[in-house]
């Protein structure tokens, strides 16, 4: 949005007793400031002026900010792995470090092992995606040639699909460790540093393991009748149950309970689960889901990469 500025008259101020010096106002303050055509200038729109020269102002302070902060830390990350003394640090980039723009930005999904799969699918703004790579892991990134506005709901929700699509086919293939939408990184030095700063222990975590969302939701029926063909018994265990489980922290107990067995961890209605026993974890859901309707509807989605548990992107 382009800077508005209050047009004020040259000319030289009368002197008191010329003709056209401006008379005393009994009002505090004088007389509100007026245009060069001499409309009142509103204190709104003074206000909102003073809006907008502050937000862009903000903006601007933020981006030197973050440029100065990248800086500092490449040279710090060089002195530690001793680069400024010319020791090389061994990296492999698939494809070749030049492709990822290595004096530009580069868009990042996540870290995985060195040398692995690359995902076909396009990356944000089209770019080819590729690794780069050192000691320990990988940055799966791709070059961001041009600027990214993260107030264009278009651009962000492209940029989301082409994130997302990227990450599934990564985690179709292997393990990754997902990074935050949005990380954009300094060129390939800067990806490197990451690469190298000790994730290794939390990719290793999530090896094999698949990230599920277990959603409950409330219906309102009539109570549980029986089924065809079960017994009283049956209906009696289950009604049971279903009573138990009247609220929505009972049921959520009894569901965690359960899922215990076919789960490694959980994190709010996120668990992860061994990608060998997803037909398992699937079976027991359906189980619940028996049990509990139709009072309450289970619904499960996934598996994705293990977003929830990792505090990796907030490091980062």
């Amino acid at each position: 949005m382009g800077e508005r500025s209050v047009p004020v008259a040259t000319r030289r101020r009368p002197r008191e007793g010329e003709q056209g010096a401006p008379r005393a106002s009994g009002a505090a303050g004088g007389a509100p400031p007026r245009s060069e055509r001499g409309t009142p200038v509103k204190p709104a729109e003074i206000d909102q002026l003073v809006a907008e020269v502050r937000q862009q102002a903000r903006a601007r302070a933020a981006a030197r900010l973050t440029e100065e902060l990248a800086d500092r830390l490449v040279e710090d990350g060089r002195r530690r792995l001793g680069l400024d003394n010319g020791t090389q640090t061994a990296a492999r980039a698939v494809p070749p470090p030049s492709a990822l723009g290595d004096a530009g930005a580069l868009w990042v999904y996540g870290l995985v092992r060195p040398g692995g799969p690359v995902p076909a699918e396009p990356g944000v703004g089209g770019g080819q995606v590729g690794q780069v790579a050192g000691e320990d892991l990988a940055v799966l990134c791709s070059p961001l040639d041009h600027g990214f506005d993260a107030e264009d709901a278009d651009a962000v929700a492209q940029a989301a699909h082409a994130h997302d699509a990227v990450l599934r086919a990564a985690f179709a293939s292997g393990t990754v460790l997902p990074l935050r939408f949005g990380t954009v990184l300094r060129g390939a030095d800067t990806a490197r540093l990451l690469a190298d700063a000790g994730f290794a222990a939390a990719l290793a975590a999530v090896e094999g393991l698949g990230e599920w969302r277990v959603a409950l939701h409330a219906q309102t029926a009539a109570g549980p009748s029986p089924a065809a063909g079960e017994s009283g018994t049956s209906y009696l265990a289950r009604k049971a149950t279903q009573l138990r489980a009247s609220t929505p922290g009972a049921v959520r107990a009894v569901i965690d309970e359960r899922l215990a067995a076919v789960t490694v961890a959980r994190s709010g209605d996120h668990v992860l689960v061994d990608r060998r026993k997803e037909d398992e974890f699937v079976s027991t859901v359906d189980g619940l889901r028996d049990e509990l309707e139709p009072l309450w509807r289970i619904e499960i989605t996934g598996p994705w990469p293990a977003f929830h548990f990792t505090d990796l992107a907030a490091q980062a």
